[in-house]
């Protein structure tokens, strides 16, 4: 709400209502502001925290996108794999190492030397 048209209400309303009166409405005057205030901190922090929400959100996302990738890749080229396989790609969770077992799988001769580079690159 404006301020200037507040303070002429109130200066118009001096005429009319007493003193008393007139603090009272000017203390919830101030409370406006201070509501107004809090409510612009609230959603400020909404915000902030909805990103922070879509981003792990997304990285996530990217994550198993990536470990799916992997899997994708082992199974285009080798056929089925163990089920230990699996779960250890998808324990994988730096994007960075999935890139690389990805490329690694492109590159080995059979599944167990793919094994191999996952049992190397992963620590259970």
């Amino acid at each position: 709400m404006d301020i200037k048209f507040l303070a002429a209400t109130l200066i118009i309303a001096n005429k009319m209502i007493d003193k008393k009166t007139l603090n009272e409405l000017w203390e919830a005057v101030k409370m406006l502001d201070i509501i107004e205030l809090a409510q612009e901190k609230g959603m400020e922090k909404g915000r902030k925290e909805g990103l922070k929400k879509g981003e792990e959100k997304g990285l996530r996302k990217g994550r198993e996108s990536a470990q799916e990738m992997v899997l994708d890749t082992i199974f285009d080229l080798f056929g089925n794999m163990p089920i230990e396989m699996i779960e250890k790609v998808k324990s994988v969770t730096h994007f960075d190492l999935l890139k690389m077992l990805h490329r690694q799988a492109l590159k080995c001769k059979d599944i167990e030397q793919f094994q191999d580079v996952l049992n190397q690159s992963v620590t259970s």
